[in-house]
This record gives structure tokens, C-alpha cells and sequence, in this order.
């Protein structure tokens, strides 16, 4: 659903939440979690890594803890040390999450019954992609997972991460990111991370695709010569996390005097005010740009609802 920001109070009680639950469950043989990797809220920029420290600081060092995570996830620190090991996605679109669950699941059996210490490297690239350049079989990460593919047929290698990231997140960690995780072996983790991290710097170019200016796009829907025309904003991406009452769209179709388009957005004051009108009242209202001012101001319109 629609929402920005967690909120601070939302964050708390998830949290909390989770932790009694664990509290309740001690002891436990180990603690498998399912995850996204950039989840922000009010006052706190990592929510994966508190929620791993804190599991950690709750079960104790010996007690494997594993986490499934989105490859759009934001790796940091904190995350890396308080797990043993973090099981990313390697597709987008997203087709293999059950395969990973899965992956994720074994390796936490063979941490609890074979007692494998897993050794890990992480690098985080100054690299920001948009997310129109984090599809996996496309430049600049399709190269980092072909050779990561490779690298996974050591057997000592126990999962090997590339994260595209999450750039609408603005934070200070948030971009590409590689984690290796083998059996034991720092030197290949090490040496695996920082080839991984080279070739996704190596194809950096391939990642300055921005998508097309809305005015631009808008123009272009316009002419084109057979419709329905789809216009997406990239970064007002409910599914992302925004409030999705993003007014970029709709600005610039009225700028263009563009006729019979539809823009979706979630604005129940607006929706309020026109069950208050009622069906075949003229309405004029300020609609979109009211949950923050990232995603464009609000926008004046005037018109009839019908039933």
C-alpha cells in the first residue's frame, strides 16, 4: 500500500513485535529471517541492520542467524557482522525468491548440524543505479552475476550476493554492493568480492540511463500514433515505498493540454472531499503532494464527478 516513510512509532512496534516473539521462542537452534535490505523509517536509516543486531545481541554469538534479502537492498555494516551469512535475490524481475528461500534454509541446516563457520567480504561500490538499470540480465549487473555464477561452483564458496541497491532510499550507504560468504576461506571472500566489484565498475557506463524527462514523455504519448500510452514514474514506485501521490505526471499533462489520460493517486483527502460533493458535483481542489515534498507539488484541478 501507499505509505513513504515508516514511521517512527510503525518501526518501534514492528520491531518489538518481532523481538517478543523471539523472546518467547529461546532458546532457539538458529534464527532464519526474510527480509528486504532497505527499509527506512523515521530516526532510522538501516532498519535491516538494527533488526539483525538486535537478533544477534538476543541469541548470542554461537546461534547461527541467516537472512533472505530483496538484491535491492542497501548492504551495510552492521547487517554483514550481525549475520552469519545474507542470501540475496540474483534476479529482477524477482523469479527466484522461493530458490533462495530455499538456499537460505539449507545453509542455515548445514550451519546448526555440520557446524561450518562461514567467513564473508563485502564491498559497496560508489555506484547509485536507478531502477531502470538494475535488471539482471542487462549491463551492468548481468556481467557481475555471470561471473559470480562462476565463483559458485567452488565448493567452498557458501553464497555469493550482488546487490543493485535501492537509490530512493537517500541514504549514505545505499548502492551497489557485493558480499561473498565462503566456508572458512577468508582470502577467496576477499579475492571473490573485490573481482565481483571490479566488473560491476568496469561496465559503470552502462548505468547512467535516466529515463526520459516527463515533458518529454509526455509529448511523446501524445503523438504516438497508437494508444493506450503507459507513462510510469519510476520514483513515485508505491511497490518502492512511496506515497504514490506523486504529481510530476500530472503537471506535465496539463502543461501539454493532453486529453482523455487517467492518473492514479493516493489521496484520500481528495477522495473525502468528493464523497462529501457527491456524484454529478462540480469539485475544485488541490489533489496529490501531500504526504512529502519529494515527489511534486500539489496540483489544482477542477472537474465533475461522474458516476
Amino acid at each position: 500500500m501507499p505509505g513513504g516513510l515508516i514511521t517512527r512509532d510503525a518501526y518501534h512496534m514492528l520491531r518489538t513485535r518481532l523481538m517478543d516473539r523471539l523472546a518467547e521462542a529461546m532458546p532457539v537452534d538458529g534464527v532464519l529471517l526474510i527480509l528486504h535490505g532497505a527499509m527506512v523509517a523515521d530516526g532510522e536509516d538501516d532498519c535491516e541492520g538494527d533488526l539483525l543486531a538486535r537478533v544477534r545481541a538476543l541469541v548470542g554469538p554461537e546461534c547461527p542467524v541467516v537472512s533472505v534479502l530483496d538484491m535491492h537492498g542497501n548492504l551495510t555494516a552492521t547487517m554483514v557482522d550481525a549475520a552469519d551469512a545474507l542470501v540475496a535475490f540474483n534476479k529482477h524481475p524477482h523469479t527466484d525468491a522461493f530458490e533462495r528461500g530455499q538456499e537460505a534454509a539449507h545453509l542455515m541446516t548445514r550451519l546448526i548440524d555440520e557446524g561450518i563457520q562461514c567467513t564473508k567480504a563485502h564491498i559497496s561500490l560508489p555506484l547509485l543505479l536507478s531502477a531502470l538499470t538494475t535488471a539482471t540480465d542487462r549491463l551492468p549487473l548481468c556481467a557481475v552475476h555471470e561471473q559470480a555464477q562462476a565463483f559458485r561452483q567452488d565448493p567452498r564458496v557458501a553464497n555469493i550476493s550482488v546487490m543493485g541497491g535501492f537509490a530512493y532510499t537517500d541514504t549514505a550507504f545505499a548502492g551497489v554492493s557485493v558480499l561473498a560468504t565462503t566456508m572458512g576461506d577468508a582470502a577467496l571472500a576477499q579475492q571473490i568480492a573485490q573481482t565481483l566489484a571490479a566488473i560491476a565498475w568496469e561496465h559503470r557506463e552502462a548505468a547512467t540511463y535516466t529515463g526520459i524527462a516527463a515533458d518529454e514523455a509526455v509529448r511523446r504519448a501524445v503523438a504516438a500514433p497508437h494508444h493506450p500510452v503507459v507513462l510510469a514514474d519510476v520514483g513515485d514506485n508505491v511497490g518502492g515505498g512511496s506515497p504514490g501521490d506523486g504529481t510530476v505526471l500530472l503537471q506535465a499533462l496539463m502543461e501539454a493540454n493532453a486529453q482523455d489520460a487517467v492518473v492514479v493517486l493516493a489521496d484520500p483527502g481528495a477522495v473525502h472531499h468528493a464523497l462529501q460533493a457527491g456524484v454529478g458535483a462540480t469539485i475544485e481542489m488541490a489533489v496529490g503532494g501531500k504526504h512529502d515534498h519529494w515527489h511534486g507539488e500539489r496540483v489544482q484541478v477542477r472537474g465533475r464527478w461522474n458516476a
